[in-house]
């Protein structure tokens, strides 16, 4: 029964980064097709952060693939990627603040309040990511040194 259930394990995971695969795939498609539109027409700086953003995405997507592989290689998740996807996607969401802040000031629209409060808790967020895996790679060497 065991190893029917690994074996079930196992293709589901496979399933799973099989999409994750067709849809970073996806993702690259589309960024080069907007990139090549760009370079053709011209980008603003708006269609420049959306690219940017999408090409984020799919370095996220990346990120959670290798770590579903090295769940089920290692039987362990290691903490690492989930904490770089959360940088990423923390400075994903900062570019299209930073997009959109730019079409209020263009504009002469006063910033909303809740943009400028998600703006400061991103940036907190980065800042306590960034720590967390200071914290996660002090651990390993700590648990290296004692063995």
């Amino acid at each position: 029964m065991t190893r029917v259930v690994r074996l079930l394990e196992q293709v589901i995971a496979a399933a799973v980064v099989a999409v994750l695969a067709f849809g970073v795939v996806l993702v690259l498609v589309n960024v080069v097709g907007h990139l090549w539109n760009g370079f053709r027409f011209g980008l603003d700086g708006y269609d420049l952060t959306k690219l940017l953003s999408e090409a984020l995405l799919a370095l996220m997507i990346a990120e959670i693939i290798s770590s579903v592989g090295s769940l089920f290689e290692h039987r362990e998740l290691d903490p690492k990627p989930l904490l770089v996807i959360g940088i990423i996607a923390s400075i994903r969401r900062l570019l299209v603040i930073s997009a959109e802040v730019t079409d209020f000031v263009a504009s002469g629209i006063d910033i909303p309040n809740a943009l400028l409060i998600e703006l400061g808790i991103l940036v907190v967020g980065v800042g306590v990511f960034a720590w967390s895996m200071q914290q996660v790679e002090r651990r390993r060497s700590d648990v290296r040194n004692q063995a």
